[in-house]
């Protein structure tokens, strides 16, 4: 799959404006999603328990968690003119969740 010049602009774009606040976006976006799916929550070592939402994103592998699916989606847009350089990482990180699913 190709992307466009202004697709790639876009992509890079956003993302710069998303970076300025990277953990506490990122934070966001996992807060956003259990409350959406409350069952995924459960797949984490952070999840075992209920927690609020100040508790969770002061949890240390929750901050973990997020940091370094951020810093992967950071990778991705920086070599997004050569993601093959990733695609190892991605490919590898892809068969660790699926035995998470499984």
């Amino acid at each position: 799959m190709s992307l466009t010049i202004n697709e790639i602009s876009l992509i890079t774009n956003s993302w710069t404006d998303f970076t300025e606040n990277f953990e506490s976006n990122g934070a966001t976006i996992f807060i956003r999603l259990f409350d959406q799916n409350p069952e995924l929550i459960l797949l984490f070592p952070f999840g075992k328990r209920e927690r609020t939402d100040a508790e969770l994103k002061r949890h240390p592998l929750f901050k973990r968690h997020v940091r370094g699916v951020m810093n992967t989606i950071n990778t991705a847009v920086n070599n997004i003119d050569n993601l093959s350089i990733i695609f190892p990482t991605l490919t590898q990180l892809g068969k660790k969740t699926s035995k998470v699913w499984s």
